[in-house]
């Protein structure tokens, strides 16, 4: 999957940009509208990128697992050589401290990814006017030309500012070890 980037003066242009695409085959899920103001997104009809987008939820939740059960394993580690008869550490106690560590992290990270603005979202958001649009398209390999040849040749302009591929080609990848090898 790739997503381009692509920047409308006004939301009136992004409403014409969403129309030319959702008419030229472009599924509304595969088409994301960014703008200084939300709710105007919402004022134009334009689709808005979902909250799992918007904030980088998923990755602070992985953190912060992490977190979770690295501390949990130091804390039941430590607890090893706390004097006898203190504590039990059987396998069941050892475990349930991590996991419970790790639970703790979980929802720690994710409360902290719900109040962190995505890093690809942030580095647009402080430079837009009120005015102003990011087009953000999903395309697989097939659907390229086809989103390229609209923006195109819509009577729109808009103003490219980048690219990303989110995949790994392993076709790609194995074609360039194999003519290395």
């Amino acid at each position: 999957m790739k997503r381009t980037y692509h920047l409308a003066q006004t939301l009136e242009n992004a409403q014409t940009i969403q129309n030319e695409l959702l008419s030229g085959g472009v599924t509304a899920e595969r088409i994301h509208m960014l703008c200084k103001d939300d709710d105007q997104l919402v004022d134009f009809g334009l689709n808005p990128l979902p909250l799992s987008q918007r904030r980088d939820i998923m990755a602070d939740i992985e953190y912060g697992a992490l977190a979770g059960v690295l501390v949990g394993v130091i804390i039941a580690i430590a607890l090893i050589a706390a004097p006898a008869g203190t504590i039990d550490l059987t396998p069941i106690v050892f475990t349930s401290i991590s996991f419970s560590f790790s639970l703790a992290g979980l929802v720690l990270g994710g409360l902290l990814g719900l109040n962190r603005e995505n890093y690809h979202i942030s580095e647009f958001r402080g430079q837009l006017s009120d005015s102003q649009c990011v087009i953000m398209t999903d395309s697989d390999a097939g659907d390229e030309n086809k989103v390229t040849q609209i923006l195109s040749k819509s009577a729109v302009s808009l103003k490219f500012l980048k690219e990303e591929d989110g995949e790994m080609h392993l076709e790609k990848i194995m074609n360039e070890i194999a003519s290395k090898g």
